[in-house]
């Protein structure tokens, strides 16, 4: 668009008017706004645990299957459910019959014959969470044939 110097009001077709007039409502709108100072917004978290601490429920290790086989919580839980779910996409293997580990007093394991995940309580040295995956096991009849799914696992929010 020209400048507002620049415009030959006359010969400006009406709704080229109406978009300068529009501009200008928009900047004195936000220039008001600023000049009032609007007090600033409450902070509301979008992630109902963000660092994993009431565990997860464990998924099937189908594919494309939702079908919750059971939950893993580290000692120091609350009393709230899990916001988060622990896929495990074609594995050979089922976090859901795992063994729980206190690896220390603020590290939890649960691992299975080629998976693992770690919880760690907040504010502590160690990452929120650690997932991991030995390829060697999982696979160990040699790579997939094409066509053939493998075995994937990821976090995710609760369904």
């Amino acid at each position: 668009m020209d400048s507002v110097d620049q415009v030959d009001w006359k010969k400006t077709p009406r709704w080229r008017l109406c978009c300068y007039r529009s501009r200008f409502f928009v900047a004195v709108l936000i220039g008001a706004m600023a000049s009032v100072g609007w007090p600033a917004a409450e902070s509301v978290s979008l992630i109902a645990d963000p660092t994993f601490q009431n565990g997860a429920e464990i998924l099937a290790p189908e594919q494309g299957a939702a079908i919750v086989l059971g939950v893993t919580q580290p000692p120091w839980h609350s009393s709230d459910t899990p916001e988060w779910t622990l896929r495990q996409w074609d594995s050979r293997f089922n976090l859901a019959e795992a063994e729980e580990t206190l690896l220390a007093e603020d590290a939890y394991r649960v691992s299975d014959a080629a998976k693992w995940v770690v919880f760690a309580q907040p504010d502590s040295q160690h990452a929120d969470l650690v997932m991991g995956m030995d390829s060697r096991v999982e696979w160990s009849e040699g790579p997939r044939e094409r066509g053939e799914s493998g075995g994937d696992a990821g976090a995710g929010p609760a369904l």
